[in-house]
């Protein structure tokens, strides 16, 4: 199990957050998880690395707003910023050796439906 982040954004700030008169330069991240009674359910964790698969195949982001919580009113609370959370790819396994693949050639049998590559 990765201690990578499933999503995050390398750069963002936020209004406010300052630094000798600079924006300050931040960075978000995001994990998926299973609830903790069911860390050790395997099914459970195999839906998780599902979903995880999915976000990242299909390049899903999470859009987040931040809101200071001010009064009772949810309306009435201020944006603090937003931001989009990207989802990150798997570090690559070493690289694999390139297994050249044979060739159709005439003497090949291939099927009228088949389109050889």
């Amino acid at each position: 199990m990765s201690n990578k982040p499933t999503l995050g954004v390398k750069t963002l700030t936020i209004d406010g957050f300052m630094s000798n008169n600079q924006p300050v330069e931040m960075r978000a991240s995001a994990w998926l998880n299973v609830p903790k009674d069911k860390q050790f359910d395997q099914q459970a964790n195999a839906m998780l690395e599902q979903v995880k698969s999915m976000i990242i195949d299909n390049r899903i982001s999470v859009y987040v707003n931040l809101q200071h919580r001010t009064g009772e009113d949810p309306k009435m609370w201020p944006t603090v910023s937003k931001f989009p959370l990207f989802p990150n790819t798997p570090m690559q396994q070493a690289a694999q050796p390139v297994v050249q693949q044979p060739q159709v050639t005439a003497s090949n049998s291939i099927e009228d439906d088949e389109i050889p590559f």
